[in-house]
């Protein structure tokens, strides 16, 4: 199913550009010419991106921002891409958690990167070790995915819980929590948002640190009962790590 992006800004000239550009990315494109026409448009079409303009009559993007923003059941919350030619509201619109922010004038392919970006699987990796790291995020971005990184549990939890991630990769010597409590408040979090999980563990686990697979396999099973469904180590998985990625993001 193709990705819906709705334009909502006032020059009738930008929007036709925008509005070719983006189809011939194999898009479909919804315009507007000012907030209100804007509010319908997301109401029946339920675009998966905004694009919105601030200076604009009968209703400007900052009224429409805040409707949008403060209406999630009727609006859902699509990301929106800021489009503006006051710089300086920058930190204004950051501060309202705005996806993405582009000063006017642009570069169509500034947008374009911005769109692939957003539209990208984003992927959330639990991880201090260096190596382990630079494997992950190394997998992670030949499947083109945007990823954050973060070093404690606690981080996690709130990155999961301030963001939809379509992949948690999890170091398991970084988890404090037990299993069930873990993947308690991960789904709490989480809200409707299901993110696929992937507990990863190597050497660098307490207790794991040896080739011992009946250890890794009782860990491993402590954690199925849980309801964690991928489990990775590779001393004791027959998949290689870029197939499970692979496998998930299809």
């Amino acid at each position: 199913m193709k990705k819906r992006i709705l334009i909502v800004d006032d020059e009738a000239s930008l929007r036709d550009m925008l509005s070719v550009t983006l189809q011939a990315k194999g898009y479909e494109v919804f315009t507007a010419a000012n907030g209100q026409e804007g509010l319908e448009k997301v109401e029946n079409a339920r675009p998966n991106l905004i694009v919105l303009d601030v200076m604009m009559p009968v209703m400007d993007g900052f009224a429409f921002f805040k409707q949008v923003r403060g209406n999630p059941d009727k609006y859902a919350k699509p990301p929106i891409v800021m489009l503006t030619v006051r710089s300086k509201m920058r930190d204004t619109f950051e501060a309202l958690e705005a996806d993405a922010f582009l000063p006017k004038p642009f570069m169509v392919a500034e947008l374009l990167t911005t769109v692939e970006k957003i539209f990208a699987p984003q992927a959330l990796v639990l991880s201090s070790e260096l190596f382990a790291t630079e494997k992950i995020t190394g997998v992670l971005a030949k499947s083109a995915c945007a990823v954050d990184v973060v070093e404690s549990e606690e981080d996690l939890l709130r990155k999961a819980g301030e963001k939809k991630y379509r992949l948690i990769i999890a170091h398991l010597s970084l988890i404090k929590k037990g299993p069930d409590d873990f993947m308690r408040s991960l789904k709490s979090v989480s809200g409707e948002n299901r993110p696929e999980v992937v507990i990863y563990s190597d050497t660098n686990v307490p207790g794991l640190e040896k080739e011992n697979l009946l250890a890794i396999d009782s860990v491993k099973n402590i954690w199925m009962r849980a309801g964690m469904r991928i489990f990775y180590d590779r001393r004791f998985t027959e998949r290689t790590f870029p197939d499970i990625i692979k496998n998930i993001l299809g």
